[in-house]
């Protein structure tokens, strides 16, 4: 007669599981472009505001010389006529 027993009355379960899922391989993919494509956004906003300071500054400073040289122009074009003097003029040359 042959009589077979177990080694150990109890028995281990080896199960393989994913340590790291495809959702969190996703959902980590997702966070890292959120966050670098949204500081790209973020940088990409701030240059255009600065871009637009500048160019308004400029364009306020250039309209400012020319508000500043047409007033210099017109003040050329016009003669300065010292009213006072021709009103004495004309009676002086009235009583003569």
């Amino acid at each position: 007669m042959l009589e077979i027993y177990y080694e150990q009355m109890s028995y281990e379960v080896l199960r393989e599981s994913e340590s790291y899922s495809f959702v969190n391989l996703i959902s980590d993919i997702g966070g890292q472009m959120g966050l670098w494509l949204g500081a790209s956004v973020l940088t990409a906003i701030e240059i255009l505001i600065f871009l637009i300071s500048i160019v308004s500054i400029a364009v306020s400073s250039h309209l400012k010389y020319l508000d500043k040289s047409k007033a210099e122009s017109d003040t050329e074009k016009r003669p300065d006529i010292d009213v006072s003097r021709k009103t004495s003029q004309k009676s002086v040359d009235e009583g003569e």
